[in-house]
């Protein structure tokens, strides 16, 4: 009964990744995750009502058994269909029209980052190519506003700090030129010279 559904389904929609809340039969999603379910067991040597046979008849039309995997996939056609409706993969990190692709996305990004720093990510080289393929953008645009931020604050502070030591060289040399000079008998006028030069 559920095998002809599935097969249904894939019929409609060209492939067998049920929807884990799929409101149109939420029965044919709950028996898809019963047959992960089932096959994860047989696949670890527990105990298991899942046959050879069903597995082999599932396999053939192309059943996804890794349901992160299934998940993933889903929320990746959902990019795709958000891309040629919008002509960018930046969901808003709002997007009230499907909020669970806006979270898909920010976890991509986050993945993205823990795997370029070694450290352990759910996000493989084949996902990120498959991304990288789509105009995926790694960086949210606030993200991309706080590199611009922080980068200007590092050149200000250079700037600053290459000017502060101007300013430091310019006391000592006033410095010494009022010992010689009794003309130069104010350093506070000399600091404004100073300040008015260096900007």
């Amino acid at each position: 009964e559920f095998l002809s559904e599935l097969l249904e389904f894939k019929r409609r929609n060209g492939h067998c990744l049920v929807p884990h809340d799929y409101p149109e039969s939420p029965t044919l999603a709950r028996w898809v995750k019963r047959q992960r379910y089932q096959h994860n067991q047989r696949q670890q040597g527990k105990k298991s009502s899942i046959t050879n046979e069903r597995i082999q008849i599932l396999n053939n039309i192309g059943f996804v058994w890794d349901s992160h995997e299934a998940s993933w996939e889903e929320r990746l056609k959902e990019l795709m269909v958000f891309k040629e409706m919008h002509g960018t993969c930046a969901v808003p990190a709002t997007y009230k029209k499907n909020p669970r692709l806006a979270t898909w996305v920010k976890c991509q990004r986050r993945q993205y980052r823990l795997f370029c720093e070694g450290k352990p990510a759910n996000i493989s080289a084949e996902r990120i190519l498959d991304l990288k393929r789509l105009g995926f953008e790694w960086e949210s645009k606030a993200s991309q506003k706080l590199i611009i931020w922080e980068t200007e604050m590092a050149r200000i502070d250079e700037a600053f700090e290459s000017t502060s030591s101007d300013y430091e060289l310019m006391l000592d040399v006033l410095s010494i030129l009022s010992d010689d000079d009794d003309d130069v008998s104010d350093v506070s006028d000399g600091e404004s010279i100073v300040l008015s030069c260096a900007f």
